[in-house]
């Protein structure tokens, strides 16, 4: 039986210990799942590190089907509002609970009247996820790596780009934080903010987040859901 010089290089890729490398010409990439919904919220309507956070899976298989190990995967996320980073990179915070007053806290002292962040309450400069009610923080490792790189790194910030590698079952995760999704105001008269805005002339849209490993390439979808 002959075997093509195609499934050869793959079979090298996925023994040798070196890489991460390109796939191979014919590599696919999947998502786990498909595509994810979130409800229709204020905590996706302005940028205050307050959203809702989840993984993406992503898979490589060769042309046969075959899951292919020491992959590159590149994520790209819109540049506003959503949050790529390895599964490494974030920790949860332990002991940080949120307040039965959060919502109030967080915008008297995590908002000045600009609406940029403020940071002397310490728990202004975490993510937090309100659909799982928990704080999350970036290892200090991946923030130093930021900082070395010369990509400023001081206070809250949400990298929209992550390079991903895949493991021995061909697949990469990503932790992906929505902070604010687009929205719309349906309304007679344009607010002059969010918070003026009647929630009902509000329509929250979709976003994409895109993933290539250069031979192929997809957009994972976050839905706003309807039901």
């Amino acid at each position: 039986m002959r075997v093509s010089p195609l499934l050869l290089s793959a079979a090298a890729l996925i023994g040798c210990r070196g890489g991460p490398y390109d796939a191979p010409a014919g590599s696919t990439l999947f998502f786990q799942p498909a595509t994810a919904q979130i409800a229709k919220s204020p905590a996706f309507w302005l940028q205050d590190l307050v959203g809702g956070a989840f993984f993406v899976d992503v898979q490589v298989q060769d042309p046969d089907g075959l899951p292919l190990e020491n992959i590159r995967v590149y994520a790209q996320a819109p540049g506003e509002g959503v949050a790529l980073l390895p599964r490494t990179a974030v920790r949860t915070v332990a002991g940080a609970t949120p307040p039965e007053n959060w919502a109030s806290i967080r915008d008297k002292e995590c908002l000045d009247p600009n609406g940029n962040l403020v940071l002397e309450n310490e728990l202004c400069g975490l993510y937090y996820d309100e659909t799982g009610n928990v704080f999350y923080d970036i290892g200090v490792s991946y923030a130093d790596g930021y900082t070395d790189s010369g990509v400023p790194a001081a206070g809250p910030w949400a990298p929209d780009y992550a390079e991903l590698v895949t493991d021995r079952a061909g697949f990469a995760r990503v932790w992906v934080f929505v902070d604010a999704m687009p929205i719309e105001f349906t309304g007679d008269e344009v607010p002059a903010s969010v918070e003026d805005a009647n929630p009902s002339d509000i329509t929250q849209g979709d976003i994409s987040i895109f993933f290539s490993i250069r031979v192929d390439a997809e957009s994972f979808v976050v839905q706003t859901s309807t039901g």
